[in-house]
C-alpha cells in the first residue's frame, strides 16, 4: 500500500495511464501493488511492485502474480520513492528485479525529482540508463522528460499527450462540459435577439 498521498497520486497516474494505453491489447496486464510471488516453494517469497505491466498475459482479474503459472516476470516495473524505501530496501528491490528477469525498472522520487532507470543490457544484467531525461522506453513506447524538481516528471504517449492522474481529467472533463454550457447558452441568447 502508498505510504503517502503523493506515492499514491504517482501509482494511480501511472497504472491508469498505462491500462487506457494498452487498453486495446489484450495481452498486456498493468497492475498496482499487486503481489507478485516468484517462488512456488516459499509463499514467502514475494513482492509487491508499485506497478508493473507484463506483457503475453491476459488481462484477467487475478488474486496476486505467480510467476510460475504466469510464465514469466513481468517485463517492466515502476516504484514510487515513499518514506519507508530505505536505501538498502531499494537496492534489495533492484536484485530481486534483476535475478527475476526484469527488462526495465523505472524508480520516482516525486519530492526530488530524482528519477532513474535501469534497462536490461548486453551483460544480462539490468544497467543504469544514463540519461533518463528524454527517454523511450523500449518496451512501453512512452518518453519520460525528468528535469530535476518536485514533482515534475511527465510521461508521454509516443503522440507527444502527457500522462494525467484521474483527478486532472475529471477537472479538465468538468471545465469542458462548463464550456460547451457556455457557448450553448450564448448560442440561445444570440437568436433570441
Amino acid at each position: 500500500m502508498a505510504d503517502s498521498t503523493t506515492q499514491y497520486r504517482w501509482m494511480v497516474t501511472i497504472a491508469e495511464n498505462l491500462e487506457e494505453f494498452f487498453e486495446d491489447r489484450g495481452d498486456a496486464l498493468v497492475a498496482c501493488d499487486l503481489l507478485w510471488y516468484f517462488d512456488p516453494t516459499n509463499a514467502r517469497r514475494c513482492i509487491a511492485p508499485d506497478v508493473f505491466v507484463a506483457f503475453d498475459r491476459p488481462k484477467a482479474r487475478r488474486h496476486s502474480y505467480k510467476e510460475w503459472l504466469e510464465g514469466h516476470a513481468p517485463e517492466v516495473v515502476f516504484e514510487i520513492h515513499s518514506p519507508s524505501n530505505t536505501p538498502k530496501r531499494m537496492r534489495e528491490k533492484l536484485e530481486i528485479y534483476d535475478a527475476r528477469g526484469v527488462e526495465e525498472y523505472y524508480y520516482y522520487d516525486p519530492e526530488s525529482g530524482r528519477f532513474q532507470g535501469w534497462l536490461r543490457g548486453d551483460s544480462g544484467r539490468l544497467e543504469p540508463i544514463a540519461t533518463v531525461d528524454g527517454w523511450a522506453s523500449p518496451r512501453l513506447g512512452v518518453t519520460f522528460e525528468a528535469p530535476p524538481a518536485e514533482e515534475a516528471l511527465i510521461i508521454r504517449r509516443p503522440n507527444g499527450e502527457a500522462f494525467q492522474h484521474v483527478q486532472d481529467i475529471m477537472r479538465d472533463r468538468r471545465k469542458a462540459r462548463r464550456a460547451v454550457r457556455i457557448q450553448r447558452r450564448r448560442l440561445r441568447e444570440a437568436e433570441y435577439r
